[in-house]
């Protein structure tokens, strides 16, 4: 958990300097808004596929809330900005989660989105009562969204779905390695790895998700 001694909560760990006023960190700040922009490209992907694209907009707008909370985080920070980027992780695993749950149970719709709410706010709510308890939540909820595809794997957009692991899995080894106290952390340099972990991030889960509606499409 990152405080100032104050007992404000800032990104420490994430590398970059911490600035007084209400943009802490600059470059992480305006990175985060690449989730926003991943989920409204994904709206309007959903929109125009046609159809009925269940996980289009509960992922589209688990993108934004990853995006915006990331925003609060890393700009002015606090309480709130924690709770609202941890509640954001929370949802966009969660949401991938469900989805891989529901394409294996072969859920009706209306189960698949009550069963995402639900987890989500029961996900919000432990984070408010106990602070810097989101990988106890988001660990599992990852291997569920990423699991489901060693049991039953896709047979629908499979290039865009690659292409996302990867982006997803080259923004992780720099984000590790650029976390602060890590050999490529350069707080006050023009390159801060969590940063460009932002934008590879938002990439990869859009072509993730993208690949899901196509699969939906395929009636897979």
């Amino acid at each position: 958990m990152d405080t100032t001694p104050a007992g404000r909560f800032v990104a420490a760990s994430d590398c970059e300097c911490i600035h007084d006023g209400p943009i802490t960190q600059p470059v992480n700040t305006a990175t985060s808004l690449a989730y926003v922009v991943a989920g409204v490209a994904l709206a309007a992907r959903g929109g125009r596929a046609g159809g009925d694209r269940p996980f289009a907009g509960p992922v589209a707008g688990a993108l934004v809330l990853n995006g915006l909370g990331s925003v609060a985080y890393h700009g002015p920070g606090g309480r709130w900005g924690k709770w609202l980027h941890d509640t954001g992780l929370v949802a966009i695993n969660a949401t991938l989660a469900v989805a891989g749950l529901a394409r294996l149970r072969g859920w009706e719709h209306d189960r698949v989105r009550l069963a995402d709410a639900a987890v989500v706010a029961v996900g919000a709510g432990v984070l408010a009562a106990r602070p810097g308890s989101e990988l106890a939540l988001v660990a599992p909820l990852g291997v569920v969204a990423i699991g489901h595809e060693l049991v039953r794997p896709s047979r629908h957009g499979g290039g865009r779905r690659l292409l996302g692991g990867a982006l997803l899995a080259v923004g992780a080894v720099i984000q590790a390695r650029s976390r602060t106290g890590q050999p490529w952390c350069q707080p006050e340099g023009p390159f801060h790895g969590h940063g460009l972990w932002h934008v590879l991030s938002a990439a990869g889960l859009y072509l993730v998700a993208d690949a899901a509606l196509a699969e939906a499409a395929a009636g897979d």
